[in-house]
């Protein structure tokens, strides 16, 4: 039993003359499931292990590209984001990635994180769920509406924490744009006190008027900015069922009556 795992070594079979791992000979799907188990930083570093998982890490269909665990490992800080060197270049891709189900991005405002994301984005047209948790890239990505080659047609799930800066309400408005059949919307409100007052167009959005469905507000403190923008979301979520709102800390302890109009 003890030596069994004496060796942590992959073993390996001699086939057509060249060493091949056994766990290159497993199913896809197989591989997918071992992989879901690991964040993507840990999923880049087992395709190392075997040839054929060079590059078979673009091919899940979730990455997670979570600054504090790239930079977790301090030999690792001055290497840069895998986001950037990846997917810094429009043409580093044979193909879209088609796999590609659920996007999760916290990262830093290094110079070509703008371009990596949108790059990656623009490959990704299957992708049904989406979280930004850094709000400056919300508000540099998403400031044109025309930064996209195409609309994210197959997003049903949006998570996205918004900052009190000029320009957020306009660039989620434009993300919102390019979601037309969003299902589920998730605002964290990363401010607990007004700067200039929003200006949010009166004018619907397909997704509020087709599709969306449920809207969780949290970190909710009242003020003006955020009142608003629940407003909006009332007035135009035609088709929406459910909106749940959670209070910050130092918000409003008391009841806002907040009406469609």
């Amino acid at each position: 039993m003890v030596d069994a795992f004496k060796s942590t070594k992959i073993p390996r079979l001699r086939g057509g003359g060249e060493d091949v791992d056994r766990l290159s000979n497993l199913p896809e799907p197989i591989i997918h499931h071992i992989f879901s188990f690991l964040g993507t930083i840990d999923v880049v570093r087992a395709s190392a292990v075997s040839r054929k998982w060079r590059c078979f890490w673009l091919s899940i269909p979730y990455l997670n590209f979570n600054i504090h665990n790239i930079w977790s490992n301090p030999q690792e800080k001055c290497c840069r984001p895998l986001l950037n060197v990846v997917f810094a270049k429009p043409d580093c891709f044979f193909s879209p990635l088609y796999n590609l189900k659920s996007l999760k991005l916290i990262v830093g405002p290094f110079d070509q994180t703008i371009q990596s994301t949108i790059n990656l984005l623009n490959c990704s047209p299957n992708l049904e769920a989406l979280a930004i948790y850094f709000d400056w890239l919300l508000n540099v990505v998403f400031a044109k509406p025309d930064c996209f080659f195409s609309p994210l047609y197959n997003l049903k799930s949006l998570k996205l924490i918004v900052g009190p800066f000029d320009q957020t309400i306009q660039s989620t408005i434009n993300l919102l744009n390019c979601s037309p059949n969003l299902e589920a919307l998730a605002i964290y409100f990363d401010w607990f006190k007004d700067g200039d007052l929003w200006k949010i167009p009166d004018k619907g959005i397909p997704c509020l008027t087709h599709h969306l469905k449920t809207v969780e507000i949290l970190e909710f403190y009242g003020n003006e900015n955020q009142l608003e923008l629940v407003r909006f979301i009332l007035k135009y979520g035609q088709v929406l069922q459910k909106m749940s709102i959670t209070w910050g800390y130092s918000g409003v302890k008391y009841p806002i009556k907040i009406s469609r109009q």
